[in-house]
């Protein structure tokens, strides 16, 4: 006699949902490894793009994302920022689905730059200077920064500089993490 085994619909949207809050306990449970100066963290993301490795990506996505010490400062102090983190009672898949798109929105920025014949020396040089950032001082969190700087590389392949931007940051608890832009992560000027 054989067993075959048949995938509902829901069981399927089951396997899915319990996927993701896997991938959200991971995130949220993790202990906070990110950077504390912006500098480091674009540095970071150019040798991850340089990689070309969609698992190097995501593990320096994951590092930018908020995760549960960022989570449990944010709820210590009653910071909220665009329903984060309060909305992940509701959708707890938001940083799973996160992780995704920025990795592969990095990954896709990543063979851009390689087709261009700028990524093997791509150099990052430092943020635009329209990007010092601001507190939420007025709002009673002087100690939790923002800004949205564009990481500026040069290569020996082009004469242009090169920008990008990983998204809305705040540096929250010391560290930056990433708060918008998930859906287009990184703008691709052209050169």
């Amino acid at each position: 006699m054989s067993l075959k085994l048949k995938y509902s619909f829901k069981m399927k949207k089951l396997l899915i949902l319990l996927l993701m809050a896997v991938g959200f306990l991971f995130v949220s449970c993790s202990e906070s490894v990110s950077y504390s100066n912006i500098d480091d963290l674009y540095k970071a993301s150019v040798e991850a793009m340089k990689s070309k490795d969609l698992k190097k990506i995501e593990e320096f996505v994951l590092k930018i994302l908020p995760d549960g010490q960022t989570i449990r400062y944010m709820k210590d102090e009653k910071f909220s920022h665009r329903g984060f983190p309060e909305g992940l009672e509701e959708h707890p898949e938001v940083l799973s689905n996160a992780v995704v798109r920025l990795s592969n929105s990095l990954y896709q920025y990543a063979l851009t730059l390689e087709m261009r014949g700028v990524l093997s020396d791509l150099r990052f040089i430092g943020v635009d200077d329209d990007s010092t950032p601001d507190s939420f001082k007025g709002e009673g969190f002087p100690n939790i920064l923002f800004a949205e700087p564009y990481g500026l590389c040069v290569s020996s392949m082009s004469q242009d500089t090169i920008e990008f931007k990983l998204g809305e940051l705040l540096r929250i608890d010391g560290k930056w993490k990433a708060f918008s832009g998930f859906e287009s992560c990184v703008k691709i000027n052209p050169f």
